[in-house]
């Protein structure tokens, strides 16, 4: 799960790189479903300025956190994230869909369910 921003930069939290980090998409290669955010110019602009500082800061990919997401569902890392978990947390004030989802509990379904028909279960 990743955030696209308007200039194609990706913003997601990568298991083989071990990092939070940004790429540039190329929407080219294996599918993907892609949900539109309708959110503002400005929004968007705090958005990449606060996940600009998580991979400026050198954030690591949540290896633990992830196992205990499959297996506890209940333990959250101050420093390291795993996909769902980051692109929750930075989304979450600005898309009023995801304001009940807990990012370190959020699977990249549960997010799209959020997205698609507005609740949570």
């Amino acid at each position: 799960m990743e955030i696209v921003f308007s200039d194609c930069m990706m913003l997601g939290s990568s298991s083989y790189e071990n990092k939070v980090r940004f790429n540039k998409h190329s929407f080219t290669g294996k599918a993907c479903d892609r949900l539109k955010l309708d959110i503002t110019k400005e929004d968007e602009l705090k958005i990449r300025s606060r996940c600009e500082a998580r991979v400026s800061k050198g954030e690591k990919y949540d290896y633990l956190g992830l196992i205990r997401f499959l297996i506890f569902n209940v333990v959250e890392s101050k420093d390291k994230s795993f996909c769902s978990e980051v692109c929750t947390t930075e989304l979450q004030e600005y898309v009023p869909e995801l304001k009940d989802l807990v990012p370190h509990k959020t699977s990249p379904n549960d997010m799209e369910i959020a997205l698609k028909f507005g609740v949570f279960k």
